[in-house]
């Protein structure tokens, strides 16, 4: 089902397995990750290894640090993701959180 589909945007993101073909799907025109349709997908496919779950997780964090968008759109988007995931929705969040607020301290601390 999953023939390495390259994602024209991104190189490194390929459609040959269950989050290659959800991070592909949900990608805009612009290279813009859409959460909502990685959720809606989710509901139609089996459920994600670890390592799935987390590289759909990392392009998210790649979008939102991009675009800057705000903290509780980001909350509410993950949580929704987690649920449909079968996942802790708050675990979710929090692992987000810890890692997005040590790159803020380091930047502060750095900068």
């Amino acid at each position: 089902m999953f023939d390495s589909i390259r994602c024209w945007w991104n190189k490194k993101y390929t459609a040959n397995d269950l989050a290659g073909f959800i991070i592909w799907r949900s990608t805009a025109l612009f290279g813009d990750f859409r959460m909502n349709i990685a959720t809606d997908l989710l509901k139609y496919y089996r459920q994600l290894t670890d390592e799935e779950y987390n590289k759909i997780l990392q392009r998210y964090d790649e979008h939102v640090s991009h675009w800057n968008i705000p903290y509780e759109v980001i909350a509410r988007e993950l949580g929704l993701f987690a649920r449909a995931a079968g996942r802790d929705p708050k675990a979710t969040v929090k692992i987000w959180w810890d890692k997005v607020g040590e790159q803020i301290l380091k930047g502060v601390l750095d900068g």
